[in-house]
């Protein structure tokens, strides 16, 4: 039996599928586009925690040396590897050099020994708007913390040293070195 009014039912037109493809692509770049965003938030989030652990090494380090009265250990702290302080190392951890390593993978670590900076390779630095954009480095390294008694906001030779803590180094680890 055959109902009237009804056309028989056919497949799509070339434009109905082009438009549903184009769309479909249009949706799928807003969606890689907002989690590479997500990823290096992420990114972000995992480095400052990893460098809020090293700073608690260092100043339970640097607190215990005072606490023994040991500073002259105290004295030897800033400029050393912070990595061997924690107790597992970081994750991406590389290990000591004496220059920088040309094929470092980002999300890597690694502690140059003549600068006595810990450095750390961005793999999100080109994702626009995110926290690490343009960043292609992050260094960091133990400074001094002194007595100061001349208030120039420095560590003098003659003067000796208190405390140490983890700094980072200019805005991007390429213009340091």
């Amino acid at each position: 039996m055959r109902c009237r009014g009804w056309r028989s039912q056919r497949g799509a037109t070339r434009l109905e599928l082009s438009l549903v493809v184009i769309i479909a692509s249009l949706v799928l770049t807003a969606v890689l586009w907002r989690v590479e965003g997500l990823l290096a938030a992420v990114e972000n989030a995992r480095v400052q925690q990893e460098v809020g652990g090293l700073r608690a090494a260092v100043s339970l380090r640097a607190l215990g040396d005072i606490v023994e009265g040991r500073r002259d250990r105290l004295a030897q702290l800033p400029g050393s590897n912070p990595v061997p302080l924690l107790e597992q190392p970081l994750v991406g951890y590389v290990g000591e050099m004496d220059v920088a390593p040309k094929s470092a993978r980002p999300t890597s670590w690694y502690y140059l020994r003549r600068s006595g900076t810990l450095v750390y390779r961005v793999r999100y630095h080109e994702t626009p708007g995110g926290p690490l954009e343009g960043r292609l480095q992050l260094a960091y390294r133990i400074d001094p913390v002194c007595e100061d008694g001349n208030g120039n906001g420095r560590c003098d030779p003659d003067e000796s040293v208190v405390s140490a803590r983890l700094v980072e180094v200019g805005g991007d680890a390429e213009k340091v070195f």
